[in-house]
């Protein structure tokens, strides 16, 4: 049980919120995507730079990690 959990509410958020981090933190087992074609959209997207800038924000999205045993510590606070 969470350090700052003192309180019979605040135990039960606490343990409710780390189940669903549970939950959501188990490997997941997904069919491969195909690559996204991001020159098929320059092609058919005429707003220059657009999809530079979204390719680009993809790929900063994609290299985040979240560490979330920081949040569920300080349930209860």
């Amino acid at each position: 049980m969470g350090a700052t959990a003192t309180t019979n509410d605040s135990r039960e958020a606490h343990s409710q919120l780390a189940s669903i981090l549970d939950f959501y933190n188990v490997e997941k087992k997904y069919k491969e995507q195909a690559p996204i074609d991001w020159q098929g959209f320059k092609d058919r997207i005429h707003t220059e730079g657009v999809v530079d800038k979204i390719h680009a924000k993809y790929e900063n999205f994609m290299k985040s990690e979240y560490q979330v045993e920081s949040a569920v510590g300080r349930i209860g606070v």
